[in-house]
Parts: structure tokens; C-alpha cells; sequence
């Protein structure tokens, strides 16, 4: 059987050729690769079909021989990859005595269907490259802004590690001038166990010059100690108890009392239980 001899299944036949060549393109197969079945109907009706896949080189004596028989009004071709029985492609026709005849008084006036898989034009080309650059170019961009955010977060631990040291150094330089004052306060003569420098500058390593603290040669003999007068009760209590410790302690027993002041400092609720462990013993 030749295909001119059925000029109603002439664009059956041209699609199948197209279709052929699309799936050779698109899915790289061969020939041999694509089989196909056909389901042939009647006024909506199925009245024949292909049971098992048949090879696209019985394509024409299998279709021309089930419309002869037949005579159906439409058939469907459905192209499947022969190894893995897998459906690449569906399509009906419609053909028919009527539209044979029709064919054969009047001229074709319509061209066959134009191929539905035109390949990759230069345009889907350079779309598909143009998305595959900006896929790397946003790769490198998370790449890059992903170890500048390790280098940030890293300098930023070193930041806070040093922020916390220095903290702790004015925490304790506070603390340590604060028991200063403390002890300056209750033992202003103090200092002369240290060479006459005072005890805040002589425990930050700033000792007073030579000259501020020795007097003028010649000016020992006229200089006079300053009296300082009480201005109430507590600056007496405060002047009585330095004397006392000045002319009647060693200065292991004024060091003691000095670390006392220290633990007070801490927590002034130690003056009032020293206080009534003192009484309680007398």
C-alpha cells in the first residue's frame, strides 16, 4: 500500500514525519527508538485500536490497512520510546470519505501543518546563556558575601573579647580607687610608710617627682606641721583614729587594719558584726 493512495490521511501522514523528526531532536533518539499505537473511532465511538507498540517502519501498511477496514472518522497516534515505553507524543485526526472526496474537486488550498519543534533558535540560545551567567554570577556573589560575613563575624568576637578586658581593667582600677579614698580618708598619714608619694599614684606607678615631695633646702627647720581643725564630730572620730594608728601601731598591724577597710568595703555590714563580736568577748 502507498500513501498517495489515501489522499485523506495525507496530513497523517506529513505529521508523522514531523513528529519523527521533532523526537529525534529534542529526545536524541533514532528511529528504531520510536514505536507508536493508534486508536481508531467512529462518530465518537472507539471501534479498533493497536494492542502492543509497533514499530514506526509499519507505520504506513498498519495505518492504510486499519482505515481501509474500518473506515473510521478520526484517529489518534500516540508515539512512545520503544525501550522504556515511555509516551513522547499525542495527536488526533480527523479523515473520513467526506473529507476525501472534498480533497480530491477541490485544490489543497492549506499547507500541511507546520512543524511544532523548530529547535533552539539564536534568541532561546543566548536567553538560556544569559540565565546560566546570572545563576554563577549569584553563586559567586553568596560565596563572596557569605566569607566576608565570617571575617565580620570573627573581628567582631575579637571586638567583644577586648571590649570585656578593658572593662574588667576599669572595673578594678574603680575598685581600687575607691578603697583608696576609703583608706585615705580614715589614714591621711598613711603615706609616709611609702617615701611621702600618696597611695593612688604610687599604686598606678605615677610616684610624685623628687621635688614635690622633698622641701627646699633650708626650709626642714622653719616648716611647721599644719593643724588641721575638726569640722564636726566625725572628722574628730576620723583625726583621733589616725593619730592613734600613727603613734601606736607597727605597720604590720596598719596593714592589717588597712585589709579590714578592704572587707568593709565590700560589705559595711561587717563594721556592725565586728562591732558585737568585740563587745560579746569583753
Amino acid at each position: 500500500m502507498a500513501q498517495s493512495d489515501f489522499p485523506e490521511l495525507r496530513s497523517l501522514f506529513d505529521k508523522n514525519r514531523e513528529v519523527v523528526k521533532m523526537l529525534k531532536g529534542e529526545k536524541q533518539l533514532s528511529e528504531k527508538q520510536i514505536a507508536f499505537t493508534a486508536v481508531y473511532s467512529k462518530l465518537g465511538k472507539k471501534i479498533a485500536e493497536s494492542k502492543d507498540k509497533t514499530s514506526l517502519t509499519a507505520f504506513t501498511t498498519v495505518i492504510c490497512g486499519r482505515f481501509q477496514v474500518c473506515q473510521p472518522d478520526s484517529i489518534t497516534i500516540t508515539w512512545h520510546n520503544a525501550d522504556t515505553s515511555e509516551k513522547l507524543f499525542e495527536h488526533t485526526f480527523s479523515v473520513g470519505r467526506l473529507q476525501r472526496e472534498e480533497e480530491l474537486v477541490q485544490p489543497r488550498m492549506i499547507q500541511a501543518a507546520p512543524v511544532t519543534f523548530q529547535g533552539l533558535g539564536e534568541a532561546d540560545v543566548n536567553n538560556l546563556v544569559e540565565k546560566r551567567l546570572t545563576e554563577m554570577r549569584r553563586t559567586e556573589d553568596y560565596e563572596r558575601m557569605r566569607d566576608e560575613n565570617q571575617k565580620m563575624q570573627s573581628q567582631i568576637a575579637e571586638l567583644e573579647a577586648r571590649n570585656a578586658d578593658l572593662r574588667h581593667d576599669i572595673a578594678a582600677k574603680e575598685t581600687t580607687e575607691s578603697y583608696m579614698r576609703i583608706l585615705g580618708m580614715a589614714l591621711p598619714g598613711l603615706s609616709k610608710f611609702f617615701g611621702g608619694a600618696s597611695i593612688l599614684s604610687m599604686l598606678a606607678g605615677t610616684e610624685e617627682k623628687a621635688e614635690q615631695v622633698q622641701p627646699a633646702i633650708g626650709a626642714a627647720a622653719t616648716e611647721m606641721p599644719v593643724k588641721v581643725e575638726p569640722k564636726d564630730e566625725r572628722e574628730q572620730m576620723v583625726l583621733m583614729l589616725r593619730d592613734y594608728m600613727l603613734e601606736e601601731l607597727s605597720q604590720q598591724e596598719v596593714a592589717t587594719i588597712y585589709l579590714m577597710f578592704v572587707e568593709i568595703q565590700k560589705d559595711k555590714t561587717v563594721i556592725q558584726k565586728l562591732l558585737n563580736q568585740l563587745t560579746q568577748q569583753s
